[in-house]
């Protein structure tokens, strides 16, 4: 779904949302009455809008990490809030040009290099019942000289990338080690970055291309996709992608998914990334495949202090809660997060990165995640927008950010999450089938002193919000 300006009292609202609610809008811009002071916002709920809420999102490591001969398994913890998705390996994808080396020799003349490390962690994936998606990338870039190569092992050289790639995907999709349905997907990542030139683009896209054949072709019912690009500004998307899709077009390859990454804790990368690339699947064809962020990092080595998200604080909570609402508005399917465990300084890592202490305790920003749990127990997406009463040039969606869902009961859920330093006053107003006469229910608040959540009595059409504050009103309202 994209974004829309439908006013200039609705900044940002989702493309469904009703004309009802614009109107609301509009009207209490121009009467807000007693109750409504200049800087206040009015949170309008309309009609279902026929979607259902993003899945939870997934972990982009996980859930057994190995610090200091000490294993740490956070299985139960994932659990906790919800999580299944994750990503193998850990902490990167697998490189082929460490697995399979020796490019003169057949992959089935040799034994691939996979670790026994990955091994243990994928087993533990499959007993707590987590949907992992495998990643793999090739830094071994220089194909055209294999042609030169003589083959130890028989076949064309050419092809040993493409048939060790499915070895490896053979080995984590063996049903009789590892059980049913033991893969959710492979996401092939594309090596580009921002100083490839256009022939490294062209090389890297055709190993792409010849990587997500070979497994269409070996495992036809197993999603295969990716991209995978660490996307830093809007014109590095547009060139990425658009040489890809170009390509996949050329070659009439088609994907189950197309991913990305951003490191980086601004909004606005989280709201327009998405839907600039959304916009260019659309000129491709590709509007209804899946959009995958299969890398969502707020804090990274070398940031300004600025640039970076504390992760035990209600501001990373905020944050984390704002870019899943952006994420949902650009129709992003799936999102995993990382770093998920503070690691060593030495490693790279930001100190205070992860959403786990390195003891595996968590932060107060996974805890958050127990908010978008319960909101996903009422997946039936309705509209939902807010707007601010007063001169105000800065966008709403850095202020203010919301989404509501239903459950088959009828009980509402709207998810709320203030991204300003200060207190803030919110009116709700229900419209369509919605009375405005009240409502009865609870709101659900994070414990920053705990990992539970604090339930308060929700009997008004006003709630306050402290600083950086995200919480959860379950309610249904009077007259349903």
């Amino acid at each position: 779904m994209f974004h829309r300006s439908l006013n200039s009292c609705v900044s940002v609202l989702a493309a469904s949302i009703l004309v009802a609610a614009v109107s609301a809008c509009d009207k209490y811009a121009e009467n807000p009455g007693a109750d409504l002071e200049d800087g206040s916002y009015v949170l309008i709920i309309g009609e279902p809008s026929g979607e259902s809420l993003m899945q939870m999102p997934g972990f982009g490591e996980g859930p057994v990490f190995f610090a200091d001969s000490i294993l740490i398994d956070l299985s139960d913890e994932y659990s906790r809030l919800g999580v299944s998705l994750v990503q193998i390996p850990d902490p990167a994808c697998f490189d082929m040009a460490d697995i399979y080396s020796d490019r003169s020799v057949s992959p089935s003349a040799t034994v691939l290099s996979i670790p026994e490390q990955q091994d243990s962690l994928f087993a533990c994936i499959q007993r707590a019942g987590f949907r992992p998606t495998l990643q793999i990338c090739d830094s071994y870039y220089s194909y055209e000289m294999l042609s030169n190569t003589s083959a130890d092992g028989g076949g064309d050289p050419a092809e040993y990338p493409s048939l060790a790639l499915v070895e490896l995907v053979q080995h984590f999709g063996d049903t009789e080690v590892w059980g049913e349905d033991c893969l959710d997907g492979v996401e092939i990542i594309n090596l580009q970055t921002d100083s490839s030139t256009a022939s490294d683009r062209t090389l890297l896209n055709g190993y792409f291309i010849s990587a997500v054949q070979a497994i269409q072709i070996e495992f036809p019912d197993l999603p295969v996709g990716g991209g995978g690009f660490i996307v830093t500004e809007e014109a590095l998307a547009d060139t990425m992608f658009r040489s890809l899709f170009r390509q996949l077009e050329e070659s009439a390859v088609s994907l189950d998914f197309i991913t990305f990454r951003i490191n980086s804790p601004d909004l606005d990368m989280y709201r327009n990334i998405p839907l600039l690339i959304r916009d260019i699947m659309g000129e491709y064809g590709m509007e209804d495949i899946e959009l995958h962020l299969t890398g969502m990092n707020m804090n990274l080595a070398g940031q300004d202090d600025d640039a970076t998200c504390p992760m035990d604080m209600p501001q990373g909570a905020a944050s984390l809660t704002s870019i899943l609402l952006l994420l949902q508005e650009a129709d992003v399917t799936n999102a995993y997060i990382t770093p998920i465990i503070d690691r060593p300084a030495e490693t790279g890592f930001v100190s205070g990165a992860g959403l786990f202490e390195e003891d595996g305790s968590p932060r107060l920003t996974a805890e958050v995640l127990l908010l978008w749990k319960h909101l996903l127990d009422h997946p039936a997406r309705v509209d939902a927008g807010v707007t601010r009463y007063g001169e105000d040039e800065c966008p709403i969606y850095r202020q203010m950010n919301v989404i509501a869902g239903e459950d088959r009961e009828g009980e509402l859920a709207i998810l709320i999450v203030s991204m300003s330093g200060d207190s803030s006053q919110i009116k709700l107003e229900y419209l369509s089938r919605w009375v405005t006469s009240g409502a009865n229910g609870v709101i659900l608040k994070l414990d920053p002193l705990g990992d539970s959540l604090i339930t308060e009595p929700f009997m008004e059409t006003s709630i306050h919000l402290g600083p950086y504050e995200t919480l959860l009103v379950l309610t249904v309202p009077v007259g349903y």
